[in-house]
């Protein structure tokens, strides 16, 4: 029983260090495309990722719906582009990107969209 234990807790010690939140996929797609996090916007929210030329929402892929609306908020706020970096877990998470880019295609949004594959 001792033994299963430890295996367990060695099992989830391991795991709940690879798991990363969006902060650190914001900051490491921030360096990456130079651009500054968190950023305060004029009404006191904050954007993700400011870069030179976009506003940029980074989101889990379920969440693409709301992403949607806070890039297109942060541009109007910044005067920036609007932009959406989504991150996906899963190969489920694919369906989310193919929405997000049918919404896109399908109203003429203008918004970037940079995909994250953590695997």
């Amino acid at each position: 029983m001792k033994i299963l234990f430890i295996a367990f807790l060695t099992t989830l010690f391991c795991h709940g260090a690879e798991k990363k939140n969006e902060a650190h996929y914001q900051k490491a797609w921030a360096a990456k495309h130079g651009g500054k996090v968190e950023v305060r916007m004029p009404d006191d929210t904050r954007c993700d990722v400011v870069t030179k030329t976009h506003a940029v929402e980074v989101d889990w892929a379920y969440k693409w719906q709301e992403a949607v609306g806070q890039s297109l908020w942060y541009s109007y706020q910044s005067n920036l582009k609007p932009g959406i970096v989504l991150i996906l877990r899963t190969e489920k998470d694919r369906k989310y990107l193919l929405k997000l880019n049918s919404l896109i295609d399908g109203k003429k949004l203008d918004i970037k969209v940079w995909v994250i594959d953590p695997k």
